[in-house]
């Protein structure tokens, strides 16, 4: 049976069909720049970048939509891209991307890193679809699905899937997570079906102000070896500095029993721009293996406060302050006077003439009995 090796190498391992080696190796690698710059470790990330890492990190907090761009460079003659966009906010994110792997030619190199005397190109593409889910704010899980296919010199692989699992718990200083990722049934090149390079994660993770320590434990389930990963960041304004390391136990690891050392770091950029780069040591066949990523989210509503005034509509305005305007004092409140008593109209006394007596009347001849004389 003919065996087919591939010049596109990550992590000092080939790409090529040797039995008992995995398939597809350009799934194993992180393409976010801040994993990378961690060793593996996700340590209070959170967005678009760890689609491929772990689905269950795609929620940002205030930030409906984002877009997440990395582009890699492994000695002179691979390269490696990946794009991401997708809604991350709310109780379900979710979001697509798409990986290329492109490597022009180079000596062909076995499992080990040994010389196969070929030159040889090759092209790996794989698409992305991933979707978290909150079960109680801090609780999370998610999952990603994934279809991708390889094509070494004239050779094209067939059409393969893969699936990712994630879970994650966030409190206000600790955080814990598992991954499993590239679970499949492996994928067909020629005549030979090769594994997936399965791994399954588990980390924590403790922040304290700027500073992020973590670590975590790394298991290749293919070639059954363990990796240790340590990592820590430290903020310090918009700029975040980074490193990580890496042991791994097993006969791919060299003989300092190191894989990789990593350095990086991140700068916020205006317009909600984010800008990372890493740095991860190399073997000395294929040098380091830089990586470069830029974040931008948009769709944040800023609430203003009922009282802020409002902002000139360009900057050549100059921002004039309100004037306060003088309080007048409060008038005093004009009580009614006291009534007065009225003065007593005077009045003229009218004097009472005492009633005359009546004068009798004198009776006429004749009447009562009058007699004269007597």
């Amino acid at each position: 049976m003919i065996r087919f090796r591939s010049a596109a190498l990550f992590l000092g391992l080939a790409a090529g069909l040797a039995a008992g080696e995995p398939g597809a190796p350009f799934l194993s690698v992180s393409p976010s720049a801040r994993v990378e710059a961690l060793s593996g470790l996700w340590a209070f990330g959170a967005g678009m970048e760890h689609l491929a890492v772990n689905p269950a990190l795609l929620s940002v907090e205030k930030s409906p939509w984002q877009f997440y761009s990395s582009a890699g460079q492994l000695g002179e003659d691979v390269q490696m891209a990946h794009a991401v966009i997708g809604r991350a906010h709310g109780r379900t994110p979710w979001g697509v991307g798409v990986t290329h792997l492109r490597s022009d030619g180079g000596s062909a190199r076995d499992a080990l890193g040994g010389g196969g005397g070929a030159d040889v190109g090759a092209q790996d593409t794989a698409l992305h679809l991933a979707a978290a889910r909150s079960i109680n704010g801090r609780l999370w899980v998610g999952a990603a699905a994934k279809g991708f296919q390889s094509k070494l010199a004239s050779y094209t692989s067939d059409p393969a899937g893969a699936a990712d699992l994630g879970l994650l718990w966030r409190g206000e200083a600790w955080e814990l997570g598992a991954a499993w990722r590239n679970i499949g049934s492996g994928v067909r090149f020629v005549s030979q079906r090769d594994p997936l390079p399965q791994t399954v994660d588990a980390q924590i993770a403790f922040r304290r102000g700027p500073a992020v320590v973590a670590a975590g434990v790394q298991r290749d389930v293919p070639r059954g070896e363990n990796r240790v990963l340590a990592g820590s960041e430290f903020s310090l304004g918009v700029l975040a500095f980074r490193a990580g390391y890496a042991v791994q136990e097993g006969a791919s690891s060299n003989a300092q029993g190191v894989e990789r050392l990593t350095l990086g770091f991140g700068l916020v950029l205006p317009n909600r721009l984010k800008l990372d780069y890493s740095l991860r040591q190399g073997t000395e066949d294929y040098g380091a293996f830089h990586r470069l990523a830029l974040t931008w989210t948009w769709g944040e509503r800023v609430l203003r406060k009922p009282t802020e005034p409002p902002r000139p509509p360009s900057s050549v305005f100059k921002k004039i302050p309100a004037r306060a305007m003088p309080q007048a004092a409060p008038k005093p409140v004009k009580k009614a006077p006291a009534a007065v008593p009225a003065k007593p109209v005077p009045q003229k006394v009218v004097p009472v003439q005492p009633a005359l007596p009546e004068k009798p009347k004198r009776p006429r001849i004749g009447e009562g009995g009058y007699r004269l004389g007597g």
